[in-house]
């Protein structure tokens, strides 16, 4: 079993928990539309609890469209400087290599390189090469989340908030 499977699990929970509080909230996205733009869908996921005998389904939202797809807990509305933020980006395109390009960049800063490894989802999920990542900017402001899959390059812009104290 691969080291990284529990945490794709609990990756996967909270973020199924976060997107159904968002959703009984009926927020429409508002601002987080402005930063990210993209089109979301609703998938299911299936997780197995640590004990191994509960299978729970639960709506994940994800955004982002083809061959690019990732979920969060809140569409980067949470996004802090100086705090780790999960991201689980799902690929589509056919690229199923063992890691993942993922670069933060500003305007006018050196980029920060990320290499995030595939896991394979437990349960039935929507086809594609999965990859967990942990983001953390440096600093407040406006980023650009660029992740590159084979021939295909997509940027992600987001909007980090001041660290909280």
């Amino acid at each position: 079993m691969s080291p990284l499977r529990p945490y794709l699990a609990l990756l996967i929970v909270g973020l199924s928990a976060a997107s159904l509080l968002v959703a009984c909230d009926g927020d429409e996205g508002g601002s987080d539309a402005e930063v990210a733009t993209a089109t979301s869908e609703s998938a299911t996921a299936t997780t197995q609890a640590e004990e191994g005998t509960a299978t729970m389904a639960r709506p994940v939202s994800e955004a982002g469209e083809a061959p690019v797809f990732y979920r969060t807990q809140d569409g980067f509305a949470t996004l802090r400087a100086n705090e780790p933020y999960k991201v689980l980006f799902r690929i589509t395109n056919g690229y199923a290599e063992d890691t993942l390009s993922v670069s933060l960049e500003r305007e006018g800063q050196e980029g920060i390189e990320l290499e995030t490894s595939r896991v394979e989802p437990q349960g039935e999920d929507l086809p594609g090469s999965y990859y967990p990542t942990n983001v953390e900017l440096p600093e407040a402001g406006r980023w650009v989340i660029v992740v590159t899959a084979g021939e295909d390059i997509v940027e992600i812009p987001v909007e980090a908030g001041p660290a909280e104290s």
